[in-house]
């Protein structure tokens, strides 16, 4: 599950202290998924990178490990840096402010929220949202959980800090995620929410 740094629930105490002492006072992590994504690493790098991948984007990386947080991008920082160092491969990691504008050949993505049974908003705003899932040329590799995936892209109206339009949007994006899945057993987007993705998207470039 996620880890809330600025809460009191003591489960920061989980982060090894090497990391923990990298991240800031606030902010939302998830060492499960983190930890996926190191183990993703390594094979990556044994393996597919290694064949090749060609040339990377010409204003951008070969490879990107984006976060929905900026905390996670902190963590992911700390805890990929010595297995970026001694492979040599071109990598920007970041959140999606970072990520703005930029392009990669092959992304991984930690979508980081996993609250349970409770519903809660990816992003600050779903077009950064669309930043992270649009920065691939080539393969995109999603980290998240499942489960939470698919009770926010059920959950409909006004979530935390989104309104009804940003959430609609946001919801949008997950449906489409969530269907890609499950193909098509799971329900069609309408065509307001449709055109709310299509429109994020656009806009993400």
């Amino acid at each position: 599950l996620e880890v809330d740094l600025g809460g009191r629930s003591g489960a920061i105490s989980s982060i090894p202290a090497h990391l923990r002492a990298r991240l800031p006072s606030e902010g939302v992590v998830n060492l499960t998924e983190a930890n996926a994504v190191l183990r993703w690493l390594r094979a990556f790098l044994a393996g597919e990178c290694r064949q090749g991948l060609g040339p990377g984007p010409r204003h951008g990386a070969t490879l990107a490990v984006l976060a929905a947080t900026e905390a996670q991008a902190i963590l992911l920082q700390a805890l990929l840096e010595p297995v970026l160092e001694s492979s040599g491969v071109d990598c920007l990691i970041s959140d999606a402010e970072g990520a703005r504008g930029k392009h990669c050949l092959v992304a991984a993505v930690s979508l980081v929220r996993s609250k349970g049974a409770e519903a809660a908003p990816f992003s600050r705003h779903p077009e950064d949202l669309a930043v992270l899932l649009t920065r691939a040329s080539r393969k995109l590799v999603l980290f998240g959980d499942p489960g939470f995936m698919a009770r926010r892209a059920q959950w409909y109206g006004s979530l935390e800090h989104q309104g009804d339009l940003e959430a609609s949007q946001e919801q949008a994006l997950m449906r489409s995620l969530v269907g890609s899945f499950l193909g098509a057993s799971y329900p069609a987007l309408g065509p307001e929410p449709a055109r709310a993705a299509r429109g994020l998207e656009s806009r993400s470039a």
